[in-house]
């Protein structure tokens, strides 16, 4: 559902590829959920940050990195050097997106049916 609700807000459509917050099935561990929503972790010190040939991605006062897709070169960088998987290319726009948090009211939160994801 979060997925289908990130898609929704961000392309007007429903849809699993263009969803800025993915649900990944981890293989297999006793030690941790069988799955596990993956989205931008905020990083400080992002290396995604540090991988970006052309200053698209910034960290904001608050510490949340924005991605401009208009500075984007879809060199995918950023998508390499992100440790936790969550900065994908666009097949469409050939161009890497990521969690932008809604603009602070993230949607895919209000939308979890089991409460499993937070933002405080």
């Amino acid at each position: 559902m979060c997925s289908l609700v990130c898609t929704l807000t961000h392309e007007g459509v429903t849809g699993l590829e263009q969803a800025r917050i993915k649900i990944v099935r981890n293989y297999p561990s006793l030690m941790d959920p069988l799955f596990k929503a993956a989205f931008c972790q905020n990083c400080a010190n992002a290396e995604c940050i540090a991988a970006c040939a052309v200053g698209a991605l910034v960290e904001d006062a608050e510490g949340i990195v924005h991605l401009d897709p208009e500075m984007c070169i879809g060199c995918g960088n950023c998508v390499e050097a992100c440790p936790f998987h969550a900065i994908w290319m666009d097949a469409k726009t050939e161009k890497a997106f990521k969690c932008d948090l809604c603009g602070g009211k993230p949607e895919c939160v209000g939308y979890c049916l089991h409460d499993a994801l937070k933002f405080e």
